[in-house]
């Protein structure tokens, strides 16, 4: 699955504070030579690849040798040898080995395997949550607690130190979504305005794209609070909302085609309320079920200095939202404000992500990410990171693997086989937002490096500084850029010479070069499109 990386751009293992299953070994001068050699002659043979053990804690980089006797024989690109039971692989190593028993050992193709087409994914059943008996009146606050009948989940005191997740389904989105592609300015966008990414919007008559404006100064009318509406196909724009209130979109709920915002806010994003908004194929859009954000508990008044919040929150149902709501992770229904379930306590630096079928979100921590179920607030696991890192994570749309960015590295953990997909390293920073995945393989950081799994290396870089990204389709993504003016644009990613570099990128991708491995182009927004410069950084 990945291509050749010498040991000064491999990622160090993910180690999960187990004996390794894999053992090292020491070898002397003689020894070692014969070693070189030996690897010297395996290039034209089998392919440098990661390996994984079967409990998903260890990760190496060799080329398989031989197998003798249910023993698996690495040599590493240094030359020495590993030796390890082949009941202690992984299932993809599995499937190599079976792959190599049966037919002739010899590839001059680096590459473990082209990126495959996955089969399609089935969608798990969906959770069943009660409806509400009762509903809050427009300003009351949502519960700070549960109700006694309600199910509380105590996940969130447990030792975030727990065991990694073992294997759990795969949870897809259940339909694909296109809105075509096209670009509209919107007149200028300050540094202090807060701004959602494009979020696509699915009515019974349209599909399209919408962003949220909240400006920090007032300068004049024109400036206000707004919502946009951006139909790509047609080209159409036109402002829904307009008000002196704030308002930011966080989630759009297709099946009930509701919208969930927040409103009332300042402008650093404190306060407000939640809200319900409805009515997007008419003139203008409005805001029901405003509910006020729920007051601070005990726990809360722990980190009585930080604000009332709204961190991040989804839609679960039509009624149901998931939301991280000043210190803590809960399930909510916004119709009757009742408090369903506890699912664990947060940190302000923590940005959650949840499965495209709604059945896990995954919370990063410091040195970490939790898994939980959305359904009861479950613990399933904990993935150990670089200590007192806080990643960036997003589920792919696929719903098999979520991949966990830090600084310059970027992880996917595939929830099936609750093992290490792969590893990619960047020169570059990924960012301090989510990434976004293209397809099984692609995935777009914040900052613009676009990443090849399969590949194992960074493939292009877009110019993406002060811009808002979001997923809105299969290869489709939305921006809205600040400079020099704002500009709505959805477009495929990777575009035209991104796709023919990597063509680029396969034939100059040898054990030779990787050490000094550059990216081979950039492209920046200009005038419409995009603008493409190969260099050698």
């Amino acid at each position: 699955m990945f291509k050749y990386r010498p040991d000064n751009l491999l990622p160090k293992p993910l180690r999960l504070g187990i004996p390794s299953a894999i053992p090292k070994r020491s070898f002397g001068a003689t020894t070692l030579a014969c070693c070189l050699l030996i690897s010297n002659l395996c290039i034209a043979s089998e392919p440098v690849r990661v390996w994984v053990d079967a409990s998903g804690q260890f990760t190496i980089e060799a080329r398989l040798e031989a197998i003798e006797n249910g023993t698996v024989i690495l040599v590493r690109p240094n030359g020495s040898r590993v030796r390890i039971a082949e009941d202690q692989l992984g299932f993809s190593d599995h499937d190599y080995l079976e792959q190599w028993r049966s037919r002739p050992p010899v590839s001059e193709n680096t590459l473990r395997f082209a990126a495959p087409e996955l089969p399609e994914m089935p969608l798990l059943p969906k959770w069943t949550y009660p409806k509400a008996t009762t509903q809050l009146e427009d300003g009351q606050p949502l519960a700070a607690k549960a109700e006694a009948s309600s199910h509380v989940d105590r996940a969130g005191n447990q030792s975030r130190q727990g065991a990694i997740p073992g294997s759990i389904p795969a949870d897809p989105q259940a339909d694909p979504i296109s809105v075509g592609f096209g670009n509209v300015t919107i007149g200028p966008l300050h540094a202090y305005d807060h701004c959602s990414p494009p979020m696509p919007i699915i009515t019974d008559a349209n599909a399209f794209v919408a962003v949220s404006v909240s400006t920090g100064v007032t300068v004049s009318p024109d400036e206000a609070n707004r919502v946009i509406r951006f139909d790509p196909k047609s080209g159409e724009s036109r402002i829904v909302w307009k008000s002196k209130r704030t308002l930011t979109l966080l989630d759009h709920h297709r099946p009930s085609k509701q919208t969930l915002v927040l409103t009332g806010h300042s402008n650093r994003g404190s306060g407000g309320q939640l809200a319900v908004v409805r009515g997007w194929d008419e003139e203008s859009i409005s805001i029901q079920l405003q509910r006020s954000l729920p007051p601070k508990d005990d726990d809360d008044a722990r980190n009585s200095f930080r604000p009332t919040q709204v961190y991040w929150a989804k839609w679960l149902d039509d009624e149901h939202i998931i939301a991280a709501i000043n210190s803590k992770l809960a399930v909510w229904n916004i119709v009757s404000g009742e408090l369903r379930h506890l699912i664990c306590s947060i940190d302000s630096q923590s940005v959650p992500a949840i499965s495209a079928g709604r059945h896990y979100v995954a919370v990063p921590d410091a040195g970490g990410v939790c898994l939980y179920r959305t359904q009861d607030g479950k613990f399933l696991g904990r993935l150990p990171i670089e200590s007192n890192r806080y990643a960036q994570v997003a589920f792919s749309p696929h719903g098999d693997s979520l991949a966990i960015t830090t600084t310059n590295r970027l992880r996917v953990w595939e929830l099936s086989t609750a093992s290490i997909r792969g590893e990619v390293a960047s020169r570059r920073s990924l960012g301090k937002s989510k990434p976004v995945w293209i397809d099984n393989d692609l995935v777009l950081s914040s900052s613009g490096v676009l990443l090849s799994l399969f590949r194992g290396v960074p493939v292009w870089r877009y110019e993406l500084v002060g811009t808002e990204v979001g997923p809105v389709g299969k290869q489709t993504i939305g921006f809205l850029t600040r400079r020099p003016t704002g500009e709505i644009i959805v477009t495929q990613i990777p575009h035209a010479a991104a796709t023919a570099a990597m063509a680029e990128v396969d034939r100059r991708l040898t054990p030779a070069i990787v050490a000094n491995w550059r990216v081979p182009g950039r492209s920046r927004w200009v005038d419409g499109q995009w603008a493409d410069e190969l260099e050698n950084e």
